[in-house]
């Protein structure tokens, strides 16, 4: 048996990446992130047995959170990583089926999951997260179409998908403080409409036109500005 010295191995190990270049390492990093990552509701999953081609299948797993394989039914898989569903398919076929199954298991569809805007935003409805990362407020709304004239830039609402809610807006908006509110699945932002629509003040006496004038939607006006 041949030992290659730590330094050697790693210097191995930089030359291969730089042979498969960015292709290579994206490869390696879509791995470990697949390792890490837990099966859910309407993740799509290949499954291959070696030497047992009728075996072979793909399926999605069903919203009570299990999957249908050949000869052993469902199993259910929500919750695991692919190293933990790959062990309880393969002990499920140990059990009855095969000696040894070699089992191999692969996402081959993440399921969609989505947000909702709604209220006074360009296009209200549903905005998907991406398969991997994060949803920030601010790109949620951008996605949208950002807010409306109409819309209360100060009431921007999170509903969490627990029930909890924060209101953001202001200067958290205007700053770029949205990106820091991350989203999550189920999540809903509701942006509310300003409560100065339809308001009016009257202006009488020695000016110009007297009349009705609308009250601005951000509530800012003053007695200058009422008057000019």
């Amino acid at each position: 048996m041949i030992t290659i010295p730590t330094t050697r191995r790693f210097v191995l190990f930089l030359l291969a990446a730089t042979l498969a270049g960015p292709a290579g390492l994206r490869a390696q990093d879509a791995g470990a992130a697949d390792s890490a990552y837990r099966l859910k509701t309407g993740d799509g999953v290949r499954m291959q047995v070696y030497e047992e081609p009728d075996l072979s299948t793909e399926v999605r797993i069903t919203k009570s959170g299990d999957a249908a394989f050949p000869l052993i039914g469902s199993v259910v898989l929500t919750g695991l990583t692919l190293d933990e569903a790959t062990k309880k398919l393969r002990d499920a076929y140990a059990a009855d089926y095969l000696v040894d199954p070699k089992v191999t298991l692969a996402i081959v569809d993440y399921a969609r999951e989505f947000i909702t805007v709604l209220g006074a935003v360009g296009k209200p409805g549903e905005v998907p997260l991406p398969e991997r990362g994060e949803l920030d407020l601010a790109t949620a709304l951008a996605a949208v179409g950002g807010l409306l004239p109409q819309a209360d830039s100060n009431r921007v609402l999170v509903v969490r998908a627990d029930g909890r809610s924060v209101t953001y807006g202001g200067e958290q908006l205007r700053g770029g403080g949205g990106g820091n509110v991350s989203l999550k699945p189920g999540d809903r932002v509701v942006v509310s409409e300003s409560v100065f629509i339809g308001k009016f003040v009257t202006v009488l006496g020695q000016v110009r036109s007297q009349g009705p004038l609308a009250f601005p939607l951000d509530g800012k006006l003053d007695l200058v500005t009422a008057i000019a």
